[in-house]
């Protein structure tokens, strides 16, 4: 796939959105308070409803957290399997 094209795709989306809260203390941040871009990796989306959420769900049952600590891992491999194989 082009990288254009990879750029625009909803995954990458997400992994771009997701390595931005990471860098702002866990939390989502958008400029101008919404994602420009549709953000989805199976049943996540990142939607304008997370500004200022948390990106990780750290315990079991915690309600707060758009993602498990594991859950990176897998988004790395479907990544893996759709843009590098």
């Amino acid at each position: 796939m082009h990288d254009e094209n990879m750029q625009r795709n909803e995954m990458w989306q997400f992994l771009r959105h997701c390595r931005n809260a990471a860098t702002h203390n866990g939390r989502f941040i958008f400029k101008g308070n919404k994602p420009k871009c549709s953000s989805k990796w199976g049943a996540f989306e990142i939607t304008e409803d997370l500004e200022g959420k948390k990106l990780f769900k750290i315990k079991k049952n915690e309600e707060e957290g758009l993602i498990s600590i594991g859950d990176p891992i897998r988004l790395l491999w479907d990544l893996e399997q759709k843009f590098f194989q």
